[in-house]
């Protein structure tokens, strides 16, 4: 640990909730399944996210992030709030905005005016983390039944990470509007850590991967810097997160380190 990166670079997948998604008419349960409904292929599980294109999240200078479609059937008076924050019950002010809404097309045919309740979509979001040498763990004072200091976790969301995901909501939305699919709420206006956020039990960084002593814990070849015949394979050589579940690359680099051990030892 001689360049004090040891513990440093603690990462996890942000999930949250935030954003609703009020398609035109009720028929886009069926043509959505795929999106939140688990799937089998072949006795495997599977399930599909929305995520960004690479060439936009280029553009914009964003990590990645994909989103799950939760569906739920609300009440119209639900939705009549989020589209309509000012939405008043004294009649001629609280219908004028309802009918321009109606005008303008997002309620068409009648589909979310003429029942009691109406389908949208709330937005389960998955995103990886930007990564901060500020967010580690450490040994800290307390001894486990053993003797030994027990972990002490400074897990730590960035301003970068909240706004992050505030972009990937607009960009959804402009696209879901743009194709008349229906009406997008986004529901993070700002860089506030959105409420109820947790991990998802995957949890990488610490000793991350780099040819550059300097910069990581482990070469590429999983070995630490200064130590001969001492390797580590796991999701903590990391150098990003990325936004899918880990676990296949988990596997993938303990097959190649073994590889490489058999070959060169």
């Amino acid at each position: 640990n001689q360049n004090d990166l040891v513990g440093r670079f603690f990462m996890e997948h942000l999930h949250f909730w935030s954003g609703m998604f009020i398609p035109f008419g009720n028929q886009m349960i069926n043509r959505t399944a795929i999106y939140n409904e688990i799937q089998w292929v072949n006795d495997v599980p599977v399930i599909a996210k929305l995520a960004l294109s690479e060439a936009v999240m280029r553009k914009e200078g964003l990590i990645n992030h994909n989103v799950q479609l939760i569906p739920r059937w609300v009440r119209r008076s639900s939705l009549y709030a989020h589209l309509h924050p000012d939405f008043s019950t004294d009649a001629p002010a609280g219908l004028k905005p309802l009918l321009s809404t109606v005008r303008r097309g997002l309620f068409k045919a009648g589909k979310l005016i003429d029942r009691r309740t109406a389908l949208c979509y709330v937005i389960a979001n998955m995103t990886e983390q930007v990564p901060n040498p500020e967010s580690r763990i450490s040994l800290g004072p307390e001894r486990d039944a053993l003797g030994l200091p027990r972990l002490k976790l400074n897990w730590q969301v960035t301003r970068q990470d909240v706004e992050n995901a505030v972009r990937v909501q607009q960009i959804l939305a402009g696209e879901i509007e743009r194709s008349q699919l229906g009406r997008f709420i986004i529901q993070m206006a700002d860089d506030t850590v959105p409420p109820g956020l947790h991990g998802g039990y995957h949890h990488m960084g610490t000793t991350r991967m780099s040819a550059d002593p300097k910069k990581g814990v482990v070469d590429p070849d999983g070995r630490v810097h200064g130590i001969f015949n001492l390797f580590v394979a796991g999701p903590s050589v990391f150098p990003t997160g990325g936004h899918a579940n880990p676990v296949l690359t988990i596997v993938a680099l303990t097959l190649r380190l073994a590889e490489h051990i058999g070959t060169h030892f």
